[in-house]
């Protein structure tokens, strides 16, 4: 009953964002826009908001969250520090902090999806897989949230607005801090996108042989990322390592290889998104998340293989939402073939992804505690 209640509850998320993403590329006005999305938003909030100790870190930050006065290490992130200290000292248990979350990240990238009508019919379902790792970095994702509100404005040409929502972003998490220098990208106009050709040689090159061990300038890059996250035990235990990790030493723990299969599968989505997702006509709001996406594509097949930085190509994924709806959109008037082929290949990911929470501890919601806070690390174990 845990497995089909869970599986059905994401089913409804999905076609939700699908039916009505239609409703918000046709809406005329802001309002309109907005009230379109409000379903979306609602069971976004709820079916991510309410799941019970998902993945590891909601269960970390559960303990951070009811001892946050014990943790000095937040004092170099006062805004999640001070949030998490007033939310729980007006008595609202860590569940409803999480909802809080996820209302936020959810309106969030509604907000900046608004920039992009026309494609949202398949960028809001999409968005969903590509944002998938939300339930897992609870403060990471906190923090993102306020980077699309910056990206908004910044498109917008709001640079104060763009400004005050980046320094909000990074003191909360300070590693944020690196993904602003990709912000100058969105200055690039259509000329200046990354070519198309030697990205599909650089995600070929990564994608089938790219390794970790590969990059030991990366031991550098983690020293930098601990000065700025400080004390924070579950970083630090990362970088701490890295010479391992960059060895494939460290064990399982933080690092992750996919097979065969899902490389080609997500080979072969990276070069019909690449070859189809950038407009005629993309002009400036398009070409600097469509080197955002072709830089993420790149990376991601290298940084996936160790938490810590997957975050990042996590980040620049995100975009892959916009960039392989539109490439959807085109196909569908041009070669049908191939959207049935980009459909098989998401649907295959949405598989993976699912398949992921084979142990039902995974697919908990709040109304599966019975009275637990959080659970053992041990119960999640079986996820990997």
């Amino acid at each position: 009953m845990i497995r089909f209640i869970f599986l059905s509850l994401k089913f409804c998320e999905f076609s939700s964002f699908y039916m009505f993403g239609k409703m918000m590329d046709k809406s005329g006005t802001k309002k309109n826009y907005y009230m379109s999305a409000f379903l979306p938003i609602l069971v976004y909030t709820m079916v991510e908001g309410l799941r019970f100790g998902r993945r590891i870190d909601w269960n970390i930050y559960c303990q951070r969250y009811n001892e946050i006065e014990s943790y000095d290490k937040f004092l170099s992130e006062p805004i999640f520090y001070w949030t998490s200290l007033f939310l729980r000292d007006m008595g609202l248990p860590y569940p409803f902090f999480i909802v809080l979350l996820s209302l936020l990240f959810i309106v969030s990238a509604v907000i900046y999806l608004s920039n992009y009508k026309g494609c949202l019919e398949w960028a809001m379902p999409l968005l969903l897989l590509y944002t998938s790792l939300s339930e897992n970095y609870i403060r990471w994702y906190f923090g993102i949230s306020f980077v699309l509100l910056s990206l908004h404005f910044l498109q917008n040409i709001d640079y104060v607005k763009s400004l005050i929502f980046a320094i909000v972003s990074v003191l909360i998490h300070n590693g944020i801090i690196f993904i602003y220098p990709f912000f100058f990208l969105t200055f690039f106009d259509e000329k200046k996108i990354i070519p198309k050709n030697i990205s599909i040689l650089l995600v070929f090159f990564t994608t089938f042989f790219g390794n970790i061990s590969s990059f030991n300038f990366i031991q550098g890059i983690a020293m930098d990322i601990s000065f700025l996250t400080g004390d924070d035990y579950s970083v630090s235990n990362y970088l701490g390592k890295v010479d391992d990790i960059v060895s494939g030493n460290f064990g399982s723990i933080g690092y992750i290889r996919k097979n065969i299969r899902t490389q080609i599968i997500n080979f072969i989505l990276s070069i019909l998104f690449i070859y189809y997702g950038y407009p005629n006509s993309g002009g400036k709001k398009y070409s600097g998340i469509y080197n955002f996406f072709v830089i993420g594509v790149i990376l991601s097949p290298i940084f996936t293989q160790v938490e810590i930085f997957d975050r990042y190509a996590d980040f620049l994924c995100i975009f892959t939402c916009i960039i392989g709806a539109n490439a959807i959109k085109y196909l569908y008037g041009n070669s049908r073939l191939l959207v049935v082929v980009i459909i098989v290949c998401l649907l295959y990911n949405i598989y993976l992804y699912l398949y992921l929470f084979r142990n039902e501890y995974t697919m908990l919601f709040i109304w599966d505690s019975d009275g637990r806070d959080l659970l053992p690390y041990w119960n999640l174990r079986g996820m990997w």
